[in-house]
């Protein structure tokens, strides 16, 4: 298993570099997944458009969003 980390200010593009990673290692024949942290008290990880829900249409298989209140896992079949 290899793991790194992604992190930068906000809006400076994390996301749009994580998604391309997860759509090239998954093209390469990994398996992937993300550990997302989520710092919005109100945030649902199922919500079209979120960076959760990015990271599974890139082909993440697994996706995690770590939050104040809760840590929610999707698995991807």
């Amino acid at each position: 298993m290899k793991i790194f980390m992604i992190k930068g200010v906000h809006d400076s593009g994390k996301t749009t570099l994580v998604a391309g990673v997860i759509r090239e290692l998954s093209a390469r024949g990994y398996t992937v997944g993300t550990i997302k942290d989520i710092h919005a008290e109100s945030f649902r990880m199922d919500r079209p458009g979120t960076d959760t829900s990015l990271h599974a249409e890139a082909g993440a298989r697994l996706v995690v969003a770590r939050g104040l209140a809760e840590t929610d896992i999707m698995f991807q079949q």
